[in-house]
């Protein structure tokens, strides 16, 4: 009985003492003229001083704190700090830096958290606000991540990495699809620093990549070998102009069955080589300098291909090439004897490697 009386006790003090600060609050003059009506006599107290307190606390009110819900799509982030759009109190307007982050499990961080979208779901946020002397307010957001709208099969982001130079804001994205294949992509805008096949950070899983994507905007000097032995790669991405070599970037792609370079590249020296199930091909444009085995062991390779310049390099370019289908056809679209000669001597090198490999040269 008497540990029941203690708790109601407890629980009626603290109910006096709300009351209490509430009638504080929305009364105050009249607490004021109260308190007035008392004389200290002990010198500890100073009803002016008291007085002064009250009015400013009714005046300010309590701090003001407001967050904006977010929408994220898989492979997003944003910085908590962020999500809020107002934290005030009384004189000072611009609180942000008092105001603390509480994950779902509890765990303090700071405003420069970065919450990344990397599955469908909720993401809870608790935002405490320490206002003007030490009174608080809080609120509660959220983040919601959903699948891309341009790629409504990724269910996951896999793994992140940064690819631009500094100050650059270049990111490369690794998604897993509804089918559980993965997707690579490369997001953002301005130059990527220089990476081959021994730098790049997808190399460890290079093999399980089954399709690659590369958003405009981006700004690429050299993908030598960013590909190489992506034995799963289905297609080509699209590749910037800006960039101009392409050293075994497709280097032993087994998969591929079209390929395709860029208008600005100049060294192509195994792009495609070991491609063994590569059947068609753009042209060969003007300003490449380097060829060396760009086909090389591409049996599979058919139709035509338009020699628009004249290589300086070019031995090996069509070795083992067209093995396996019959005709091929290099076209040299140009009367220059320096590019039909460039083109005979491919053609002969094929010929002998191969006998079987019936490659001619037809002048346009």
């Amino acid at each position: 009985m008497r540990q029941l009386f203690g708790e109601h006790g407890r629980m009626a003090a603290a109910a006096v003492i709300a009351g209490l600060f509430a009638v504080i609050l929305l009364y105050p003059e009249g607490i004021l003229k109260l308190l007035g009506g008392f004389s200290v006599t002990s010198g500890v107290t100073d009803t002016s001083e008291t007085r002064e307190i009250l009015q400013k606390l009714s005046k300010k009110g309590s701090p003001k704190l407001a967050v904006e819900n977010k929408v994220l799509e898989i492979g997003d982030s944003i910085l908590l700090q962020d999500m809020v759009t107002e934290a005030s109190h009384g004189t000072s307007p611009d609180l942000q830096e008092q105001v603390r982050y509480y994950l779902e499990d509890g765990t303090e961080v700071n405003g420069s958290y970065e919450i990344s979208g990397d599955k469908p779901g909720v993401i809870r946020i608790r935002f405490v606000l320490i206002g003007e002397d030490y009174m608080e307010t809080w609120k509660s957001g959220y983040i919601q991540v959903q699948s891309r709208k341009a790629d409504p099969q990724i269910t996951a982001l896999i793994e992140e990495w940064e690819m631009g130079e500094e100050g650059e804001d270049v990111r490369a994205r690794l998604y897993k699809k509804e089918d559980e294949t993965l997707f690579l992509s490369l997001e953002g805008k301005g130059r990527v620093k220089s990476l081959n096949q021994d730098t790049v950070p997808w190399k460890e899983m290079r093999e399980t990549i089954e399709a690659c994507r590369i958003e405009k905007g981006i700004e690429i000097k050299r993908m030598d070998g960013w590909f190489y032995q992506c034995r799963s790669l289905k297609e080509i991405p699209w590749m910037p102009e800006t960039a101009e070599s392409f050293r075994y970037t497709f280097k032993g792609c087994g998969q591929l069955r079209a390929a395709g370079i860029p208008g600005g590249a100049k060294d192509i020296e195994g792009m495609y080589e070991d491609c063994g199930n590569l059947e068609l091909t753009g042209p060969i444009p003007s300003g490449v300098r380097n060829c060396r085995n760009t086909f090389k062991n591409c049996g599979k390779l058919k139709g035509s291909v338009e020699l628009l310049g004249c290589p300086a390099q070019y031995e090996g370019c069509f070795l083992q090439a067209a093995t396996n289908v019959g005709d091929f056809c290099l076209q040299l679209v140009a009367d220059r004897e320096d590019k039909a000669a460039a083109a005979e001597a491919m053609y002969k090198e094929a010929v002998n490697d191969n006998s079987s490999c019936r490659i001619f040269v037809r002048k346009i």
